[in-house]
């Protein structure tokens, strides 16, 4: 998630705030006012000093912070192919967890920011995160809540998602999922599960420049809702078989405002072929319907969902290989019937060195209808390719070097080919070991793509 605000200069006297500002300033002191009257409810009825906090704080929750710079060179920010835009830049990103862990309850809690500068202050960003993950655990149940608000720079996002890149607009994300499993049987389990996302965009003065004539000067607000309903049935030691029906509801505003819902069966399994090598396969189907607010007509489809991967591993290395075809709201006005093929590769060279490589051939097609510019929704049907190579290096105890390289080519409908290539170096601390970094005796299986922010499939290059 990614928002930009550029920096200022201090001044000689007071300045009257824009609207925006208020409401920033005052975003900031609510914050405050809470969590001072979060700390005196905690300290009230006794006199609490520095180290009584401190002990307090270390036996309650375990916390992990970690420090990254990074340097990058993009020699194609708008991913246009007539009006390239190269920039320079340097991230610094911090970031600090506190969690808290007992036989039944378990709670984390990350912020995480990233300021990033460029030569061409056009593109100035800073993107903010607060994160939420607990569960409560019983018998034979898992109850899960998972959640988080960021602000951001769009066109971070809008790089994997769309491919349409604007300037100048700022992305405010709200999701909230909860879940529940139940043990059924010695072999089954049920689960149930909700997601709510609402994505709202903030136009500034600076969003002009985009990726051509064609793509929107704006974004599109959405609010979306999902419903899961899975069995999973473990057949033997090898073989485990699932299903679930799922449901999703996407309302987007603006002009061509429009309400999508879709509803879907999927039926799959996992094999494990050997201590090395596991197959994943599902398929489905999906309908969705679509309303407009507009005199445009209603319409309605149907399409196959399915995802196939075999995976290996073994003690020096990884790889997997695999097709995947999903929806997904986005920022066009439209949910997105998506499909890629993939492939991943690390390698462990040394025990401090790790390689990674990683490719991703991707389709983004609306389903139906108009998107939010008012021209037809085939104009952003979008085929990309993304490959990724990197090197990760634990040259000390907390301390990592990461140098990676990154190749994107995509085309969007009614327009010509554009590519770009991204270089990046970064350097990463984690204090007292408890970030856990990307190789060597860390997590040595990084997913290197060069991408923005965490979450999920990412598979378009960083800014």
């Amino acid at each position: 998630m990614n928002h930009r605000a550029s920096l200022g200069q201090f001044q000689s006297r007071p300045q009257p705030l824009s609207a925006k500002e208020g409401r920033v300033n005052l975003s900031q002191v609510v914050w405050l006012k809470i969590g001072v009257f979060a700390l005196a409810c905690l300290g009230f009825g006794k006199e609490a000093k520095a180290s009584d906090w401190a002990d307090w704080a270390s036996e309650w929750a375990n916390l992990k912070a970690s420090l990254t710079q990074q340097i990058q060179y993009n020699d194609n920010m708008t991913y246009s192919s007539t009006q390239k835009q190269a920039a320079f830049g340097y991230f610094l990103s911090p970031s600090l967890q506190a969690s808290h862990n007992t036989e039944s309850f378990d709670i984390s809690v990350k912020a995480q920011g990233s300021i990033k500068r460029y030569d061409n202050p056009l593109w100035d960003c800073e993107n903010y995160t607060l994160g939420l993950n607990s569960q409560y655990k019983t018998r034979r149940s898992i109850f899960k809540m998972v959640g988080g608000y960021g602000i951001s720079c769009a066109y971070s996002s809008q790089s994997q998602e769309t491919g349409v890149i604007v300037p100048g607009v700022q992305s405010t994300n709200y999701n909230l999922a909860p879940s529940w499993m139940w043990q059924w049987t010695a072999r089954s389990q049920l689960s149930l599960g909700a997601a709510y996302t609402n994505r709202s965009y903030t136009s500034s003065s600076n969003s002009t420049a985009k990726t051509s004539s064609t793509a929107p000067t704006s974004y599109t607000n959405y609010d979306s809702y999902s419903i899961n309903l899975g069995l999973n049935y473990a057949w033997d030691r090898e073989l485990s078989l699932n299903g679930g029906l799922y449901f999703m509801d996407s309302q987007y505003q603006g002009s061509n405002a429009s309400t999508q819902r879709s509803i879907g069966l999927q039926l799959g399994g996992q094999y494990v072929i050997s201590p090395y090598w596991t197959a994943n396969f599902s398929a489905g189907l999906r309908r969705t319907d679509i309303q407009y607010a507009s005199n445009a007509p209603n319409s309605s489809s149907m399409s196959p969902l399915g995802n196939a991967s075999l995976s290996y591993i073994d003690r020096l290395s990884k790889f997997s290989i695999g097709y995947s075809s999903t929806i997904v709201p986005s920022a066009l006005g439209q949910t997105l019937q998506t499909q890629s093929v993939y492939a991943r590769y690390s390698y462990k060279l040394t025990p401090h060195l790790m390689l990674n490589i990683n490719t991703n051939l991707l389709q983004s097609l609306p389903i139906g209808g108009q998107a939010s510019s008012g021209t037809t929704t085939s104009a952003y049907g979008r085929n990309s390719v993304n490959s990724s190579v990197a090197f990760i290096w634990d040259f000390a105890a907390n301390w990592q070097l990461k140098g990676s390289y990154a190749f994107l080519w995509q085309k969007l409908q009614q327009q010509g080919p554009a590519e770009g290539n991204v270089v990046t170096l970064s350097l990463s601390y984690a204090l007292d070991e408890i970030e856990e970094l990307a190789a060597g005796k860390y997590n040595m299986f990084d997913d290197t793509t060069v991408v923005h922010s965490s979450s999920t499939e990412n598979h378009g290059l960083s800014f």
